[in-house]
């Protein structure tokens, strides 16, 4: 299983069960999106993610950045559709709820009439000047941490237990 630029195969939807293999649908992807399911298997996680490096390759395009995980295929399952879908869900209203959510609470707060404004900039307290940049930078932080954090499961890593 690899990826280069986030474009090849990854296993999304995993189920991990203690002491057995995991499940986890083959997908391919773009953008490390998945786009169409390619199976469903059994497997055992073989990459050390405690230890492992990001392959980095300068090219006359850009910079390449590859990474392999290993897997231990144990058999192949028929694949769940109702994962498939709940991958599907997950991928193209959750993650982007997930992400724009800071500033979608902000455009709803603005547009009901519930944030103060003012004539000009001089009339703006500032505190509120303060929590503006203090929310742009929270905004900024939540849309990389997301996809970040989607990646990660996506590579069978177990987050939060």
């Amino acid at each position: 299983m690899s990826t280069l630029n986030g474009f090849g195969t990854l296993f999304y939807g995993w189920r991990h069960a203690e002491g057995e293999a995991s499940t986890a649908t083959k997908w391919l992807a773009a953008f490390y999106i998945p786009l169409i399911p390619l199976g469903r298997y059994r497997l055992k996680v073989l990459t050390n993610f405690s230890n492992e490096r990001t392959k980095l390759k300068a090219t006359p395009v850009g910079l390449l950045a590859s990474r392999e995980d290993h897997f231990d295929i144990v058999d192949k399952t028929p694949i769940h559709w109702g994962e498939v879908l709940l991958t599907y869900a997950r991928t193209f209203f959750g993650l982007p709820l997930l992400m724009f959510a800071p500033i979608l609470i902000m455009w709803l707060l603005s547009t009901l009439g519930w944030l103060p404004r003012y004539e000009s900039q001089a009339d703006t307290p500032a505190w509120l000047s303060i929590a503006m940049i203090a929310f742009a930078v929270a905004s900024l932080a939540n849309v990389l941490c997301w996809p970040l954090w989607a990646i990660r499961k996506s590579r069978g890593m177990r987050i939060g237990g």
